[in-house]
């Protein structure tokens, strides 16, 4: 089985505000009966209610993360989500020659009045975020709600990267409300709404200690963008799709199957454990609460050439990172790899 990595033909991120919301969720609705592996991402005002404790999110236990993740998105309104579909080769949908992927530009966010973190909507403005068509031109976000939730079967995979606070702007949006206080109900509402099979591209990268980001991961499998600019909505779900399409190459035959996503025996559900949340390996869905522990097989040319690239981002030989300084100010955030790596990964030949 091939995976396409790269599209071959040109895409186009189609921005969709309210006046052509009907139009591109009948060309989604067309395209998910073949397309059923969908990623998201989204952009926010960012932190706007700290920890009050500065307690950091790894000594935060599930219920403690999930607090917090809901005081800021309760507190937060939603700027752009971003869709990329794909089928399980890792098609992109066609539309006459050209590939689409969708990026959803919301209203409700008023930069002149609402809750915000200076710093991240600094961040989205000098990478092109219009807030002011946002605010006249803006999809409603109770129209998105009607015609997302009509949109998208059981059997569809959603695919995020660090996503815990995607799902939960995209939970707030779909029940018009703020998000329930219960984790448990906050993961019973995420069955409902995206069935049993979500995956988060970074958690998968636990085994490996990754600790980057986005950009950082695609360098080390030498993807790059296709399409559009970081830190939009639209463009980082496409790198996202990238990026866990890559991943069944590392594991050897997860795709093996002729109904590839129901076959995958290892499935990423919420726990919720850090920033944002943290997929952890569990069997089927049967206990949500029980992360069952893996090794993950990896081809020796693979594991070879991501070893090659950590080691080159920690040793600063990569283009545009300042070695042994701040990581806020390198391109590529240093990975904490380790020769622990080796041990906790089982390489099998080509």
């Amino acid at each position: 089985m091939v995976i396409i990595m790269v599209p071959k033909k040109p895409v186009v991120i189609r921005q969709v505000w309210q006046r052509n919301l009907e139009l591109e969720f009948s060309l989604i609705r067309s395209a998910v009966k073949s397309h059923s592996c969908i990623s998201i991402d989204t952009e926010f005002p960012g932190t706007v209610i700290p920890d009050i404790k500065n307690r950091k999110f790894f000594d935060l236990n599930p219920e403690e993360t999930y607090s917090s993740m809901k005081a800021n998105v309760d507190a937060s309104k939603l700027i752009q989500l971003g869709l990329t579909l794909s089928d399980h080769y890792g098609n992109l949908p066609d539309f006459g020659g050209v590939c689409f992927v969708w990026q959803f530009n919301f209203r409700e966010f008023d930069v002149e009045k609402d809750l915000q973190n200076f710093s991240s909507i600094e961040l989205l403005k000098r990478n092109g975020i219009d807030f002011s068509a946002n605010k006249m031109y803006g999809v409603r976000s109770q129209d998105f709600a009607r015609l997302f939730r009509g949109c998208f079967g059981p059997n569809c995979t959603w695919v995020t990267f660090h996503g815990g606070y995607d799902f939960g702007y995209l939970t707030k949006a779909l029940t018009n409300s703020d998000l329930p206080r219960d984790l448990g109900i906050f993961r019973n509402l995420l069955s409902h709404y995206f069935g049993n099979s979500m995956y988060d591209v970074k958690a998968m990268m636990e085994p490996f200690r990754f600790r980057g980001g986005l950009e950082s991961l695609a360098a080390c499998f030498n993807l790059v963008r296709v399409a559009g600019k970081s830190h939009q909505a639209g463009s980082d779900s496409l790198l996202t799709m990238q990026l866990f399409m890559k991943q069944p190459q590392l594991n050897g035959s997860v795709l093996s199957s002729s109904h590839p996503w129901r076959s995958w025996r290892m499935l990423y559900c919420m726990n919720l454990r850090r920033a944002g949340c943290l997929m952890v390996f569990v069997r089927h869905m049967v206990n949500l609460a029980s992360p069952v522990a893996d090794t993950i097989t990896i081809r020796s040319e693979e594991m070879r050439r991501f070893k090659q690239s950590n080691r080159d981002i920690q040793n600063g030989t990569r283009p545009g990172l300042n070695p042994g300084g701040d990581e806020s100010k390198n391109t590529f955030p240093r990975l904490h790899c380790g020769s622990a790596l080796a041990d906790r990964i089982m390489c099998q030949g080509p």
